[in-house]
């Protein structure tokens, strides 16, 4: 399978915020709370080749190479651009780590359908 051309670094603008649409902002939250990180495919999914590499050039998401494959992450500047704060912020390997814990459900056929009270289903 051929990966997508995602870009590698960090922008120059870490602290500041970048405008982004309400849509988009949401997505970004569920990658910060529920997801923790997208494999590529999913990103593509969310937010187009384009649009993700665009966000990666202004330091909003990172990619991370991990042992699941490359991953993309939300950044201390999205994080500023959504919550307008970097306080308090999970770490990039907890993120991480939320993420394989999905994938991992997610390839036993199981799901997490509640954020407040965690319980699992198997997908029909």
């Amino acid at each position: 399978m051929t990966q997508p051309p995602f870009k590698f670094g960090r922008g120059p603008n870490v602290g500041k915020r970048f405008a982004m649409p309400e849509p988009t902002r949401e997505l970004l939250h569920q990658l910060y709370y529920t997801d923790g990180a997208w494999t590529e495919k999913e990103t593509v999914h969310y937010l187009t080749l384009d649009y993700a590499n665009t966000l990666i050039e202004e330091g909003v998401l990172g990619v991370q190479d991990t042992d699941m494959g490359r991953m993309v992450q939300l950044l201390a500047r999205g994080r500023a651009s959504i919550y307008h704060t970097v306080d308090n912020a999970a770490s990039l390997s907890a993120q991480l780590d939320q993420a394989y814990l999905r994938l991992c459900i997610k390839q036993k056929g199981w799901e997490v359908y509640t954020l407040s009270f965690p319980k699992l289903r198997q997908s029909m």
